[in-house]
């Protein structure tokens, strides 16, 4: 007597499935992960522009800007990153950066700073 497989096992299937699950649970958080590394990296690149720009308003006007509206003809951002003057004296400033696209991603830059650092001005 011949005896003819036709389909698969439920065991097949439960490996299968399971196996699809550990494949797109893997694909979201690699997903994940490059959003926020772009999202930093955005907001690190707008918050040096901006910091650029506060160096060339500072060597024009001896101090630094208040507002953001005082750098409008010095920094043009891309709308990526929200922008904010913190605080800002004639000889220092600090300001912080967050992004659009996820609003976790706080930065924040200071005069003399090279780098953007994560967290809010303190």
């Amino acid at each position: 007597m011949k005896h003819s497989r036709r389909g698969f096992t439920i065991v097949e299937l439960i490996v299968v499935i399971v196996l699809i699950g550990l494949l797109a649970g893997i694909s979201v958080l690699v997903i994940g992960n490059w959003r926020n590394k772009n999202a930093r990296d955005t907001v690190k690149s707008d918050l040096k522009h901006f910091s650029a720009a506060m160096e060339t308003y500072r060597s024009v006007n001896n101090g630094y800007a208040t507002t953001t509206g005082q750098l409008v003809s010095l920094y043009n951002g891309d709308d990526s990153s929200e922008i904010v003057i913190m605080q800002s004296t004639a000889t220092s400033y600090c300001v912080r950066g967050k992004s659009k696209t996820d609003p976790s991603v706080i930065m924040h830059i200071s005069n003399g700073d090279s780098d953007a650092a994560p967290g809010d001005c303190t």
